[in-house]
């Protein structure tokens, strides 16, 4: 793995199965249910708060009770509604940023920024001469 970018998701994957949320504990306990597997298929360890979550959820789905979170089937159309429906609107601040004036004052302080930044390096790197 090099690189932050591939690092970050391993790290939030690894923190996401040592350290599940109880609402996930709960939607896993409550689909089981609704597959029809049996309670001993509960994956947490026994008197743990994920372990009773996932038995909450399990019986909650056994009775073909309401969810009491957004099921994870549901999560992934709403997810899919909510992306279409922002990105087929303009950035905020669009008009701004493609505005050439800006455009090129923005340039010019990331030069003048970055010069002043180099200057300050190489004095620290001279020693202060």
């Amino acid at each position: 793995m090099n690189g932050s970018t591939q690092i970050f998701p391993y790290l939030q994957l690894q923190m996401n199965l040592q350290h599940p949320c109880l609402e996930d504990c709960w939607l896993d306990g409550y689909d089981a249910a609704r597959d029809n597997q049996a309670e001993e298929s509960n994956p947490y360890k026994p008197n743990t708060a994920e372990f009773l979550q996932w038995s909450e959820g399990f019986w909650s789905g056994f009775y073909g009770e309401q969810p009491l979170f957004e099921t994870h089937n549901n999560m992934g159309v709403m997810a899919t509604q909510y992306i279409s429906q922002v990105s087929s609107q303009p950035a905020a601040n669009e008009h701004f940023w493609n505005n050439p004036r800006v455009r090129l004052w923005a340039t010019r302080t990331l030069k003048v920024a970055g010069a002043i930044a180099a200057s300050i390096a190489m004095y620290e790197f001279l020693g202060h001469v």
